[in-house]
């Protein structure tokens, strides 16, 4: 599904297709690479519901595609509680 990635940096959020989620993280396709140890603001809806999920994220991945012109980034929540990775875990393995 389609996530919002956000630069501390930027203003303008940039979209991005997702390859996995879980209550700690976020893999996904971004059409730049971005620093290692990088903090990015992640938004998307969360899945199998009309709920808004917001996180801060520490970039932990940067690998440039077979397409030479497309990264794959995982990234790392940073600033969730347990209650909440409880509440995206429900919504992912629903």
């Amino acid at each position: 599904f389609k996530v919002l990635i956000k630069k501390l940096d930027r203003e303008i959020m940039n979209d991005a297709n997702t390859r996995n989620i879980s209550a700690s993280g976020l893999l996904f396709n971004y059409q730049e690479a971005l620093d290692i140890n990088a903090l990015v603001i992640v938004r998307f809806i969360k899945p199998n519901s009309f709920d808004f999920f917001e996180s801060k994220a520490r970039v932990v991945r940067v690998e440039l595609l077979p397409d030479n012109k497309t990264y794959c980034v995982g990234v790392e929540f940073i600033d969730l509680t347990k209650e909440e990775e409880k509440k995206l875990n429900y919504y992912v393995i629903k």
